[in-house]
Protein backbone atom coordinates (compact mmCIF):
# COMPACT_ATOMS: atom_id res chain seq x y z
CA UNK A 1 0.00 0.00 0.00
CA UNK A 2 1.47 3.54 -0.99
CA UNK A 3 0.26 6.15 1.20
CA UNK A 4 1.00 9.55 0.66
CA UNK A 5 3.41 11.56 2.34
CA UNK A 6 2.88 15.36 2.99
CA UNK A 7 5.34 17.71 3.87
CA UNK A 8 5.11 18.38 7.76
CA UNK A 9 5.74 22.28 6.87
CA UNK A 10 4.01 23.08 4.10
CA UNK A 11 1.38 20.36 3.68
CA UNK A 12 2.38 19.71 -0.08
CA UNK A 13 2.33 16.46 -1.34
CA UNK A 14 4.79 17.37 -3.84
CA UNK A 15 7.64 14.82 -2.02
CA UNK A 16 10.57 13.26 -3.66
CA UNK A 17 11.86 9.92 -2.09
CA UNK A 18 15.53 10.53 -0.49
CA UNK A 19 17.01 7.34 0.24
CA UNK A 20 15.88 5.32 3.29
CA UNK A 21 17.59 6.10 6.88
CA UNK A 22 20.87 3.99 7.80
CA UNK A 23 19.84 3.69 11.67
CA UNK A 24 21.26 2.53 14.66
CA UNK A 25 18.73 2.53 16.67
CA UNK A 26 15.30 0.04 16.56
CA UNK A 27 13.47 3.95 16.13
CA UNK A 28 14.57 4.12 13.07
CA UNK A 29 13.74 0.94 11.65
CA UNK A 30 11.70 1.41 8.39
CA UNK A 31 11.99 5.39 8.18
CA UNK A 32 12.88 7.19 4.55
CA UNK A 33 14.41 10.46 4.17
CA UNK A 34 12.05 12.85 2.07
CA UNK A 35 11.92 16.01 0.26
CA UNK A 36 9.44 18.63 0.14
CA UNK A 37 9.63 20.10 -3.78
CA UNK A 38 7.98 22.94 -2.83
CA UNK A 39 9.84 24.07 0.51
CA UNK A 40 12.85 22.54 0.03
CA UNK A 41 12.51 20.81 3.42
CA UNK A 42 14.06 17.57 4.12
CA UNK A 43 12.33 15.37 6.94
CA UNK A 44 11.86 11.50 8.09
CA UNK A 45 8.85 9.44 7.17
CA UNK A 46 7.63 8.66 9.19
CA UNK A 47 8.32 11.18 12.09
CA UNK A 48 8.73 8.81 15.10
CA UNK A 49 6.05 9.19 17.74
CA UNK A 50 6.97 11.70 21.00
CA UNK A 51 6.96 9.01 23.40
CA UNK A 52 9.31 6.78 21.19
CA UNK A 53 11.50 9.79 20.24
CA UNK A 54 11.42 11.00 24.22
CA UNK A 55 12.62 7.25 25.34
CA UNK A 56 15.46 7.74 22.72
CA UNK A 57 16.28 10.99 23.68
CA UNK A 58 16.74 10.22 27.34
CA UNK A 59 19.97 8.52 27.19
CA UNK A 60 21.23 10.02 23.54
CA UNK A 61 24.54 10.58 24.70
CA UNK A 62 25.50 7.64 26.41
CA UNK A 63 25.67 5.77 23.07
CA UNK A 64 26.23 8.21 20.62
CA UNK A 65 28.81 9.93 19.33
CA UNK A 66 31.63 7.63 20.94
CA UNK A 67 29.30 8.13 24.59
CA UNK A 68 30.06 10.25 27.26
CA UNK A 69 33.73 8.84 27.48
CA UNK A 70 35.21 10.68 23.93
CA UNK A 71 38.17 9.01 22.26
CA UNK A 72 40.36 11.67 21.36
CA UNK A 73 39.24 12.13 17.88
CA UNK A 74 35.71 12.31 19.30
CA UNK A 75 36.67 15.02 21.36
CA UNK A 76 38.58 17.05 18.85
CA UNK A 77 35.73 16.66 16.37
CA UNK A 78 33.32 18.34 19.16
CA UNK A 79 35.88 21.07 20.33
CA UNK A 80 36.29 21.87 16.40
CA UNK A 81 32.88 21.78 15.62
CA UNK A 82 32.27 23.91 19.41
CA UNK A 83 35.02 26.50 18.39
CA UNK A 84 33.51 27.41 14.87
CA UNK A 85 30.12 27.74 16.58
CA UNK A 86 31.68 30.27 18.60
CA UNK A 87 33.95 32.17 15.96
CA UNK A 88 30.29 32.48 14.50
CA UNK A 89 28.58 34.15 16.78
CA UNK A 90 31.50 36.14 17.75
CA UNK A 91 32.09 36.81 13.72
CA UNK A 92 28.09 38.45 14.42
CA UNK A 93 27.79 39.80 18.40
CA UNK A 94 30.46 41.80 20.20
CA UNK A 95 30.85 40.61 23.41
CA UNK A 96 32.79 41.91 26.49
CA UNK A 97 34.90 38.63 27.91
CA UNK A 98 34.75 40.38 30.97
CA UNK A 99 31.24 41.19 31.52
CA UNK A 100 28.88 39.17 32.58
CA UNK A 101 26.47 36.82 30.36
CA UNK A 102 22.98 35.30 30.66
CA UNK A 103 23.00 32.31 28.05
CA UNK A 104 20.66 29.88 27.69
CA UNK A 105 21.72 26.77 25.87
CA UNK A 106 19.18 23.92 24.76
CA UNK A 107 20.19 20.66 24.04
CA UNK A 108 23.79 20.84 25.06
CA UNK A 109 24.33 17.69 25.47
CA UNK A 110 27.88 17.12 27.65
CA UNK A 111 28.78 20.37 27.20
CA UNK A 112 31.59 20.34 24.30
CA UNK A 113 30.26 24.14 23.62
CA UNK A 114 29.95 25.40 26.95
CA UNK A 115 33.31 24.15 27.74
CA UNK A 116 34.47 26.56 24.80
CA UNK A 117 32.36 29.42 25.64
CA UNK A 118 32.92 29.48 29.18
CA UNK A 119 36.92 29.68 28.28
CA UNK A 120 36.91 32.86 26.77
CA UNK A 121 33.67 33.89 28.60
CA UNK A 122 34.54 32.72 32.28
CA UNK A 123 32.02 35.00 33.99
CA UNK A 124 29.01 33.82 31.97
CA UNK A 125 25.51 32.73 34.03
CA UNK A 126 24.86 29.44 32.03
CA UNK A 127 21.66 27.78 31.90
CA UNK A 128 20.54 24.75 30.11
CA UNK A 129 17.90 22.36 28.87
CA UNK A 130 19.20 19.24 28.57
CA UNK A 131 16.27 16.41 28.26
CA UNK A 132 19.52 13.48 28.55
CA UNK A 133 19.34 12.80 32.12
CA UNK A 134 22.96 10.98 31.75
CA UNK A 135 24.24 14.71 30.75
CA UNK A 136 23.08 16.03 34.10
CA UNK A 137 26.41 15.40 36.52
CA UNK A 138 28.78 16.50 33.65
CA UNK A 139 26.93 20.00 32.71
CA UNK A 140 26.53 20.70 36.61
CA UNK A 141 29.89 19.85 37.43
CA UNK A 142 30.34 22.69 34.97
CA UNK A 143 28.58 25.17 36.38
CA UNK A 144 25.68 24.65 34.67
CA UNK A 145 21.98 26.11 35.94
CA UNK A 146 19.96 23.18 34.48
CA UNK A 147 16.34 24.08 33.86
CA UNK A 148 13.44 21.44 32.79
CA UNK A 149 11.40 22.50 29.43
CA UNK A 150 8.52 23.51 31.01
CA UNK A 151 10.49 25.85 33.49
CA UNK A 152 11.46 28.54 31.04
CA UNK A 153 7.79 29.64 30.94
CA UNK A 154 8.09 30.96 34.44
CA UNK A 155 11.63 31.67 34.11
CA UNK A 156 11.86 35.33 35.03
CA UNK A 157 15.68 36.16 34.24
CA UNK A 158 16.15 37.04 30.18
CA UNK A 159 18.73 35.82 28.06
CA UNK A 160 21.61 37.34 26.10
CA UNK A 161 21.97 34.56 24.04
CA UNK A 162 20.21 31.34 23.39
CA UNK A 163 22.23 28.59 21.42
CA UNK A 164 20.26 25.63 19.99
CA UNK A 165 22.34 23.98 17.80
CA UNK A 166 21.81 20.21 16.79
CA UNK A 167 18.18 20.15 18.76
CA UNK A 168 15.54 20.00 15.58
CA UNK A 169 16.35 16.58 14.59
CA UNK A 170 15.65 15.14 17.87
CA UNK A 171 11.63 16.65 18.17
CA UNK A 172 8.99 15.77 16.34
CA UNK A 173 7.60 19.04 16.26
CA UNK A 174 9.78 21.91 16.20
Amino acid sequence: MNLKVSCPLCKSEKIKFQNSYTYYSEVFEGITRQKCISCDLHFAHPIPSDSILNKYNDSYHESAHGGLERDLKSQGFFSGISRTRLNLINKHISLDSQKEHKLLEIGPGPGAFASIWLEQFPKTKYFAIETDVSCHEVLQNMNITLLEENEIKNHTDSFDIIIISHVLEHVTNP
